[in-house]
């Protein structure tokens, strides 16, 4: 999913879909070219999270967010991509969506 394409919430849901259900703790980040991914940590350890535009933490499991017409869908969307219009140093980069 990538944020500079104006992305649907059906692509948040694909994306969230693939996400492993039971880590307790997901980091959503958003690369300078509006890549979004999820817990990219995990394909690389080393990873600095801080390196990315901004990042979200994600406090529950993925699949609660993919039901049917649930709100949380609806409400990380939209801090995606008001985290990816807002000034860069306009986000605080420890945002939590529960």
């Amino acid at each position: 999913m990538n944020l500079f394409f104006n992305p649907s919430l059906n692509e948040l849901r694909n994306l969230l879909s693939r996400t492993n259900n039971e880590t307790d703790v997901h980091h959503i980040v958003v690369d300078y070219d509006g890549e979004v991914l999820i817990d990219p940590e995990l394909q690389q350890p080393e990873l600095n999270l801080d390196r990315f535009k901004f990042k979200l933490n994600l406090y529950d499991r993925p699949k609660n967010f993919i039901k049917n017409k649930s709100d949380k869908l609806r409400a990380l969307f939209n801090s995606l991509k008001e985290g990816w219009e807002a000034p860069e140093d306009a986000y605080n980069a420890e945002g939590a969506v529960n």
